[in-house]
Order: C-alpha cells, then sequence, then structure tokens
C-alpha cells in the first residue's frame, strides 16, 4: 500500500468515527445534563430511556410544566354582630343606630343586661327613644361625656349644620338609703336629688362642654320644678355670632309635657338665660337681638277620659294670643 493511500484510509476511518459519536449524543447525558433542544436529533431506540432519565433527575421541570391545581378556601362568613366592649355606666355615648344619628346611656341603676340602655335618635326637628337598646348595634360608639352620677337622657337637638348637639341630662345625685340605726329602726330615705344639665358636643371633635344647670324640685322657677326640654336652637345668618336655645321648663319631675310650661331663653355661649314664664310663640329676632313672644290664652273644652282631662269632663287648651312681646337677648 502506497502512502497516499493509507492516509486516504485513515481519513475514512476518522469520519466514520466522527458520525457515530454525532448520533449518539442525544442519549447519552448525565442526571445532571440539560435537556436537549427541540431542534437535536435523537435516537428513536434511545427516546423512552432518555424521558425516564429526565423525569427522575429533575422533578423541578416536569412542575414547572405542569403545576399542580389549588383549590383557594372559603372566605370566613363575617360575624354580623362586632363586639365592642360592654358600655361604661354613667356614661353617654354618641353613634349610628340604623344609619341614624343617635346618643346612648347605660346607667348604674339598671338591673338590664349590661349592654341594653336608654338610646334617643336624633332626626332633624325630631327625636324618639327607643328602651333596652343594645349597644352592639351602635355603629362608631364614642364617650362624650361620663359622671360619678347616674345619668339619664331627657332631651337632645342638632343644630341646622349638624355640627353639635345639645342634650338635656338628669343626674341623680341621691344618696342610698341608710340602714336601720338604734332597735333596727329604719331610716328616711333622703330627698331625692336631681340635677338637670345642658351639654353642648361638638361633632367634629366629640368634645363636650356643660352649659347650663339647674337643680330638681328648688324654686329657682316657681311652679316649674322639673326638667328642661329644647324647644329650638336658634342660630345667627352670619358666622361666629351667638347661639340660642329656647328651652320648655317642665311643671314637675318625670310628668308629660303637657302645656303651659315655662320657657326660657339660653345663650349657649356665655350661659345668661332670660326667663319668660307661661308663654308661647317664642322665637329669637337676631336682626333687632330681641326674643319675641307672645302671652298664652286658654279655652275650655269638654273631652273624654285622658291624662289632661279634668275630673268634671274639661281640659283647657292654651294657645298664644294677644300683642307680640320683646325682651333682650341675653
Amino acid at each position: 500500500m502506497t502512502l497516499s493511500k493509507y492516509f486516504i484510509t485513515l481519513m475514512l476511518v476518522l469520519l466514520l468515527l466522527s458520525a457515530c459519536t454525532t448520533l449518539e449524543i442525544g442519549v447519552e447525558y448525565t442526571p445532571d445534563s440539560i435537556l436537549p433542544t427541540p431542534t437535536s436529533t435523537i435516537r428513536l431506540s434511545r427516546v423512552g430511556t432518555a424521558v425516564h432519565a429526565t423525569q427522575l433527575a429533575a422533578p423541578a421541570y416536569a412542575t414547572a410544566q405542569a403545576p399542580a391545581s389549588i383549590t383557594p378556601s372559603p372566605s370566613p362568613t363575617p360575624d354580623p354582630r362586632v363586639y365592642v366592649g360592654v358600655p361604661k355606666p354613667n356614661t353617654l355615648y354618641w353613634g349610628q343606630a340604623g344609619r341614624r344619628p343617635a346618643l346612648f346611656v347605660h346607667n348604674s341603676g339598671s338591673l338590664e343586661d349590661p349592654n341594653r340602655g336608654l338610646l334617643l335618635y336624633l332626626d332633624g326637628s325630631n327625636s324618639s327613644f327607643e328602651n333596652s337598646f343594645d349597644f352592639q348595634k351602635l355603629s362608631r360608639p364614642y364617650a362624650v361625656y361620663t359622671s360619678e352620677f347616674r345619668v339619664d337622657l331627657a332631651d337632645a337637638k342638632q343644630d341646622l349644620a349638624e355640627k353639635n348637639v345639645y342634650v338635656s341630662l338628669l343626674l341623680d345625685q341621691t344618696p342610698p338609703c341608710q340602714p336601720g340605726g338604734i332597735n333596727d329602726q329604719p331610716k328616711p330615705c333622703p330627698k331625692i336629688q336631681e340635677i338637670n344639665r345642658l351639654i353642648e358636643v361638638d361633632l367634629t371633635t366629640l368634645a363636650s362642654r356643660e352649659i347650663w344647670t339647674h337643680k330638681l324640685f328648688s324654686d329657682t322657677y316657681p311652679g316649674f320644678e322639673g326638667n328642661v326640654v329644647i324647644d329650638q336652637v336658634a342660630e345667627p345668618l352670619e358666622a361666629g355670632g351667638d347661639r340660642y336655645l329656647i328651652l320648655r321648663l317642665l311643671p314637675c319631675y318625670a310628668c308629660e309635657p303637657y302645656p303651659p310650661h315655662a320657657m326660657l331663653v339660653l345663650n349657649v355661649h356665655t350661659g345668661q338665660e332670660v326667663y319668660l314664664g307661661k308663654v308661647g310663640n317664642v322665637h329669637v329676632d337676631f336682626i333687632e337681638k330681641v326674643v319675641a313672644y307672645q302671652n298664652l290664652g286658654t279655652q275650655r273644652l269638654k273631652c273624654d277620659p285622658n291624662p289632661i282631662c279634668e275630673a268634671n269632663g274639661d281640659m283647657t287648651l292654651y294657645a298664644p294670643t294677644g300683642d307680640l312681646l320683646k325682651q333682650p337677648l341675653p
């Protein structure tokens, strides 16, 4: 064999070995090797082995290609009764009851459920009470007044802009009855000591301040020993002017608010008042800076038995009559 033929034969052998290596490369990889791209050539007889090796060696790849299906857990059902704590006795709360502004108080003399108390709804010029209201149903309650004495609600009214609320409170300062003394003779209980107090609550800051106090059963207003209810909140048109409350003073404690009433006008800012007595049609004239009113006239009518019908079957109706009278504003 000549030298040239030897070289030609050697080259052919090298080419055949190179071709065989190319055909086997698709299946000769270790567990740490990377899968071939879709364009790689893989011998059909080794495909099953190659796939089996990949599944054993690289489970992370299989998870990425076919993620497990996770069913989200259902949302928890909210408890409609959100507990905000038991109300403190003798504390006045401001909040919302059925989307209506309201005041709530649970006094220390109540023997009911500690969550229940007296609620006063405030709807513009109207108000209504609800006994045994559940404090847990009061939205966003906020304590605006507290006392060491038992607190009861008598009346309340908001101003026109609904920026302030004026509240007539009853504070029971009566000492407790003492047990029997010598020979176990019972001691007489002390007389009822009730204070009627007016407060103003700023609905922006929810801070309160006392603006008027009256001792019930006193002779401060002869013939009218009860508490006041708020008839009107009189406001000036210009900003910064004095505001006034027109108050009805009841003749007795815890009695029905039937006329006649004693009327008085209170300056909210100074606490000064003007007492008008048994009059009607009371209003504040900010232009003349006076309080105007009329005396009450009476009319007798026959009536069926009712709380204001007298024993002889008559009742007296009261109505403003006569000239318009005026006094300077306090």
